[in-house]
Formats: C-alpha cells, structure tokens, sequence
C-alpha cells in the first residue's frame, strides 16, 4: 500500500465521526433546547425516562392534591424510614411506598363501603376505577395514582434498571401526599 492510498482510507474512514462532532458542536444550542422533551434517552444504563416522569409527577403532585395532604400522617415515621431506604435500596422504597398508597386506597376505599375484590383478584387497576367511582380522587389526583403505579411497576420489572436516589425521594414524597389524602378521606 502506498502512501497516497494509505492517506485515502484514512480520511474515508474519518470523514463521518469529524462531520458528525462538528455538526454537534456547531448545533449544540439548538440540541440543548431540544433535551427537555427527550421522551428516553439510553447510553449504557443511564435511564433518562423514569427520572423525567417522577419530576413532572411531582410537579403535577403539587397542584392537584389539596393542602389537607400536607398535614402530618398519622405515621410520620414511615416516610423518614423510607427517604432513608432510598439512600441505600431506590427500587425497595419505591415498592414500599407504593404500597403504602395501595392500602391507603383499599382502606379507604372500605370506609366508603365499597368492595375490593373480584374475581380477578385485587388490581390496581380496580382500585383506580373504585377510586373514581368513589370520588374519593378527583381526576388529577387520580392521575397521579396511575402514574405512581406505572412508575413502580417500571421500577420492578425492567431487569437492569436501577434508578437514581433523587428519583426514589421524589417518588416516595409523591406517593406519601396521595396517601395522606387517602388516609385524611371520609375521616
């Protein structure tokens, strides 16, 4: 091979990586302002997706559970307890939290006098619907419970997601404001 061909490959080899990393940086502003609506953003483990939607949820957790979820639950223990375990175990407090919003919601779906079981079994999806029929959560409120439910099961069942620590705290605030409402309903 002589040098002329050697040249050749070399930059028919580079020409693409050079054009791509000058496009980027030339373009870098217009690629910035377009992140915040980047639905997944995959590069090896980082999950971008769970950490975006557990921040809008607990913007949205702000404006649609009244000041009445704000009081102090009757075991204000149980959310230290769990901020603590997102420090060490993010998956785990998220399943514990939510499961604190599910017997919130069974528990107080039986002070309204409404059954909890089908022939399916108990179902979050059930308990969405008997939440609604209830009115015991308005449509906003009622939102954030699917959304507290999608998250957790993503939480649970994508093998190698592990979210960040940030991300469990938000989600264990959101799902405590829910379950205080539920608790403080028909009381």
């Amino acid at each position: 091979m002589d040098w002329l061909t050697f040249a050749s490959n070399i930059i028919s080899a580079l020409a693409w990586p050079v054009a791509a990393i000058v496009l980027v940086i030339l373009l870098r502003r217009q690629i910035l302002s377009l992140l915040p609506f980047v639905k997944r953003l995959k590069a090896g483990p980082i999950e971008a997706e769970f950490e975006r939607e557990v921040k809008e949820l607990k913007a949205s957790v702000a404006e649609a559970v009244p000041a009445a979820a704000l009081l102090p639950s009757p075991e204000p223990d149980t959310k230290d307890a769990l901020l603590r375990l997102a420090e060490t175990h993010p998956r785990a407090a998220i399943l514990e939290a939510w499961l604190g919003v599910e017997g919130a919601a069974l528990a107080a779906l039986e002070r309204k006098g409404m059954s909890t079981e089908s022939s399916k079994g108990r179902s979050p999806i059930l308990l969405a619907t008997l939440l609604a029929k209830s009115e015991l959560l308005a449509q906003g409120q009622l939102n954030i419970f699917q959304e507290l439910r999608s998250l957790r099961n993503q939480a649970v069942h994508v093998g190698a997601f592990e979210p960040t620590v940030e991300a469990a705290r938000s989600y264990v605030e959101s799902a405590a404001y829910i379950q205080r409402w539920l608790e403080a309903s028909e009381r």
